[in-house]
């Protein structure tokens, strides 16, 4: 019967394949849509693993001295930052795309070069090191490519903010001169105006002075997700990647942090600096939107200052068909985390109960952000702060190229665990 209800699995996840993806559930945005500040692409390139990616790039919207029609005048720079599965800084590129134009990068060769699983940090840069904000929105993904086997993966964006249009007076090429922003978002950020006179960063299309974010930002972190997985077997085997940025992609602050008009630099940096960094020709760096989490804080938990590991971990609890359980386990995140379920628990490797012979026999887990305390001198007392993440669902089938992956559907820790609201936009 075991043999059975295993060769009736395969049999489905091959006959699923063949059907087209449907994407996971988000927040208000959608990653896949146009990105209006920056982008945060996870990315597999781990070579002694045979993996390869392909990072897509395109940039629909340029405008020109008639519009946004192609292709003369205005091109659009963009900058990649690129960071290990530990969140270490390691190297970055830049290049320049004009209208309707998509490239398609391999991360195994040149100028990328990368040779690790990790995030690649894309908006634009002034001065060659730092970044500010996307000049034009952009849309990208990342191919995953496993050599060894020939499997291949789609893996989606995280946004920082959704585009809407572009500003009047669309600046120049690189925005040294604090022009009117040139690709204006659906975000809504605490970040007020910096200086008298200068432009008011990262507003959105919505009201500034809320002093939350809404559910544009930061697409599709949140503070919980789901997975369905069949029982693992000798022939099939799952796993999840959890993305869980740290303090190097943007810096925690603690909740109910002082963000006011004219102290842009409290509880700021990383390489999405919501602070603005001016030198002597106009900005530098920072001015994009802040994450909010669950309990208001905002940004990423540092790493340990005694070894360099992120103290994330999410916990999970497990149910079986017949709403068995919970069985519960914790995991480590950190920026790029594969984990066999297998790993999670050892009850994965044992048969759900079967509810009928229409149904498959399945185990359902949930995942939710735990409370990290920093160990990092912040200047400030230490605090605790819960973390937002994203994650993926993977099933290979032993032998075979065959593959189901998708992005883990997510919601808010409120919603999912006792059906309540979140005032941090549902984060």
């Amino acid at each position: 019967m075991r043999k059975l209800v295993g060769l009736k699995v395969a049999l489905l996840v091959v006959s699923l394949l063949t059907m087209a993806a449907v994407p996971a559930t988000a927040q208000l945005a959608d990653p896949l849509s146009l990105a209006a500040s920056g982008v945060l692409l996870p990315f597999f390139s781990d070579s002694a693993a045979g993996f390869v990616s392909v990072l897509e790039v395109v940039s629909p919207v340029v405008p020109t001295i008639q519009g946004v029609l192609p292709p003369t005048g205005r091109t659009n720079p963009i900058h990649a930052v690129f960071f290990r599965a530990d969140c270490t800084r390691d190297g970055s590129i830049a290049d320049v795309e004009t209208a309707k134009q998509a490239k398609a990068y391999i991360s195994t060769a040149s100028p990328l070069t990368l040779t690790f699983n990790g995030l690649a940090a894309i908006a634009q840069t002034v001065q060659g090191n730092d970044l500010v904000q996307l000049a034009f929105p952009i849309h990208t993904r990342t191919h995953w490519i496993d050599a060894k086997t020939g499997r291949l993966r789609e893996v989606e964006p995280i946004i920082l903010d959704t585009f809407i249009s572009l500003a009047p007076g669309v600046g120049p090429l690189v925005n040294v001169n604090f022009s009117t922003g040139q690709s204006v978002g659906l975000c809504n950020t605490a970040a007020l105006t910096y200086l008298p006179g200068w432009p008011q960063l990262n507003q959105g299309a919505f009201s500034p002075f809320t002093g939350i974010n809404n559910g544009f930002c930061w697409s599709p972190l949140r503070s919980a997700a789901t997975f369905v997985t069949p029982q693992d077997t000798a022939t099939l085997k799952a796993s999840i990647i959890l993305i869980c940025p740290t303090a190097d992609i943007q810096q925690a602050s603690p909740a109910n942090a002082t963000l006011v008009a004219g102290d842009p630099n409290t509880f700021n940096g990383g390489v999405f600096n919501p602070a603005v960094t001016v030198g002597g020709g106009g900005l530098v760096s920072g001015g994009f939107p802040r994450i909010q989490n669950r309990d208001g804080s905002t940004g990423f938990p540092f790493r340990s200052v005694i070894n360099g590991n992120s103290p994330m971990a999410v916990r999970g609890r497990i149910y079986d068909d017949n709403e068995a359980g919970p069985r519960d386990f914790v995991t480590p995140c950190s920026c790029v985390t594969i984990t066999p379920v297998l790993s999670l628990d050892s009850i994965y490797s044992l048969a759900p109960t079967n509810i009928g012979a229409a149904t498959v026999p399945v185990w359902y887990t949930e995942l939710e952000t735990q409370t990290v305390t920093s160990n990092v001198n912040t200047g400030v007392a230490a605090f605790s702060s819960q973390f937002s993440f994203t994650g993926y669902w993977n099933l290979e089938i032993v032998g075979r190229e065959a593959t189901l992956f998708h992005r883990m559907s997510n919601a808010s820790l409120d919603n999912l665990s006792f059906g309540s609201n979140n005032t941090f936009a549902n984060r």
